[in-house]
């Protein structure tokens, strides 16, 4: 599981950055979104990114939070739900 954070510069990058994330996973917060996926749609995504955003001033932070405890529990939890 991923936690992906951003923050972007301009308006027309911001909202095509959010409707990309919005079609991977789920919008946790305005500019952070919990995303569930493999390593490879993982590297994808991060292309899709880097075609997007601004290198010099925008930002985007992936964290990948370890699910596996719960994975071999037979259940799935949100990433809050692993925080708090």
């Amino acid at each position: 599981m991923n936690l992906i954070a951003y923050d972007i510069t301009d308006k027309k990058r911001l909202r095509k950055l959010s409707k990309l994330l919005e079609s991977y996973g789920l919008r946790v917060q305005y500019s952070m979104f919990e995303v569930d996926i493999t390593k490879k749609e993982l590297e994808i995504l991060i292309s899709q990114i880097l075609d997007i955003i601004d290198k010099e001033s925008d930002k985007v932070y992936i964290y990948t939070i370890d699910n596996t405890k719960a994975q071999k529990e037979g259940k799935k939890k949100s990433i809050w739900e692993m925080i708090f």
